[in-house]
């Protein structure tokens, strides 16, 4: 029987790496502010428990000091910094989804209720009603003043603003004296800044997360290490490879590295948006085609016969929030009824606490349904284990039928 384990962001935060949310925003709060720090200001506060326990390496200075040169005007990082330090980073996501809505609104709105036409001539009459609209239309302007696209200048003798469309993304290449909204320049340069975002978000775990593999002593579980056979994994760090020492990790949404090619993006643009052809690079369909992760999963390695029918899935420190629904609707169509009478499948999904089991419910009823999930959990093939609990260690140890052999016709 295999035994494959599936893990999220919080197997990382379990071995106590620095990969939460607040710690990336922390940390680079620092290198952004303080020309000079120490290894103490950077992890005392991310380790207030633990931090005497947290053996010193030596910090990149060369390296940090180039990523602190690019915080500075990254329009991405310097919205990031502003939102709540207690954001996860399932709500990250849910930020760029945020940002991108409001921006399609704004275009939606320049287009339909501002210049139906699809131009104007006097860029300070058109700016002036483009304040009243936003204002009903209860559309953020702070997100368009913070990614450039809607900019403040100080008026002559006041301390008052006066705000105006960034004629970067403005054309007037037919007339002159027409102007239009450029709606591709506005998309490739929220790219250009998320890609740069992305080298950011690789220099931090290259720079601050890295590191630990080679320098602290960790706790593992080593009947995790014997027995798991196969890994997926959602996050972008090398974990298991590094301290299970065990070559079998698949990256689902890509992983760190030289390329730094890895899934940083939202789900779908919506099919309502006229121009949803300029956003789709910001995809992660798009994102795991373009840069070729790693981004095949269960069912594919079943049908390819990389897995055997009998198998247990170990899910680990993953939020199971819908983001991720696709993959996790893809885990528990194999639990279905006629497939799990000839196979012996179940899911056992690892906790630190049990507080943290009705919050994974939640995300699973909302994705899975109510009955299913009940009768999965009453017939004992959905369950909840302890990460330090005898119930895993069995589930672990678990023997099984190894001679089933998939026809690649039944899926």
């Amino acid at each position: 029987m295999k035994k494959i384990l599936v893990t999220g962001n919080g197997f990382d935060i379990e071995h106590k790496l620095p990969t939460k949310y607040s710690d990336f925003i922390s940390i680079l709060n620092i290198i952004e502010n303080m020309s000079d720090f120490t290894f103490e200001d950077l992890y005392s506060n991310i380790f207030p428990k633990d931090f005497d326990s947290i053996k010193s390496f030596d910090l990149d200075l060369e390296r940090i000091k180039k990523i602190s040169l690019i915080l500075i005007n990254n329009v991405w990082y310097n919205h990031f910094k502003k939102v709540n330090e207690s954001l996860t980073w399932i709500d990250f996501e849910n930020e760029i989804e945020s940002v991108l809505s409001i921006i399609y609104s704004f275009i939606e709105m320049f287009y339909n209720d501002l210049c139906p036409n699809g131009y104007f001539v006097d860029l300070y009459t058109t700016s002036d009603n483009l304040g009243r609209l936003l204002e009903d239309k209860l559309i953020d302007r702070i997100v368009l003043i913070n990614f450039n696209i809607y900019k403040g200048q100080k008026e002559s003798g006041g301390n008052s603003y006066k705000f105006s469309l960034n004629t970067d993304f403005l054309d007037n290449n037919i007339n002159p004296f027409y102007y239009t909204l450029n709606k591709d320049k506005i998309s490739k340069y929220l790219l250009k800044e998320l890609n740069q975002f992305r080298f950011i978000f690789n220099e931090y775990f290259e720079c601050f997360v890295v590191p630990f593999y080679n320098t602290q002593n960790f706790k593992i579980n080593n009947d995790i290490k014997r027995s798991i056979d196969c890994h997926y994994t959602f996050n972008y760090t090398p974990t298991f490879q590094n301290l299970y020492k065990k070559d079998i990790t698949s990256y689902v949404h890509g992983n760190i590295g030289d390329q730094f090619n890895f899934v940083l993006g939202i789900n779908e643009v919506p099919n309502s948006i006229n121009y949803k052809k300029s956003f789709i690079p910001f995809t992660k369909l798009f994102q795991k085609l373009n840069f070729s992760t790693d981004y095949k999963f269960l069912e594919t390695d079943l049908k390819l016969g990389k897995l055997d029918n009998d198998f247990y899935v170990f899910i680990w420190g993953h939020s199971l929030d819908s983001s991720d629904s696709e993959y996790i609707i893809e885990i528990f169509k194999l639990l279905e009824k006629e497939k799990n009478e000839r196979f012996n499948r179940k899911i056992i999904i690892i906790v630190h606490d049990m507080n943290s089991k009705g919050k994974l419910l939640i995300n699973l009823i909302e994705i899975i349904g109510a009955e299913k999930i009940n009768n999965l959990m009453k017939n004992e093939i959905l369950d909840f284990v302890l990460n330090e609990s005898n119930e895993l260690v069995q589930y672990l140890n678990k023997k099984g039928n190894n001679n089933s052999v998939l026809d690649v016709g039944v899926y």
